[in-house]
């Protein structure tokens, strides 16, 4: 962890460095994978979905986004 951010080294994608949150019924990811020079950002009007279907969401996009 660093400066409250999450970082997480063993995904599909590389290091991925992320911070997620949700308040009143919406949901935010924001992910930056330095490895691909990428970042994305995630914004739901969804608070029901549980933060590993967005890595999972996430990873896909990053995994075909820049080959």
């Amino acid at each position: 962890m660093g400066l409250g951010w999450q970082i997480s080294r063993n995904t599909i994608n590389g290091i991925r460095i992320w911070k997620s949150g949700g308040a009143l019924g919406f949901r935010s990811y924001c992910a930056v994978v330095p490895d691909k020079k990428m970042g994305i950002i995630w914004l739901s009007n969804r608070s029901d979905l549980a933060e590993d279907e967005i890595q999972e969401m996430v990873d896909q996009i990053l995994s075909v986004a820049k080959q």
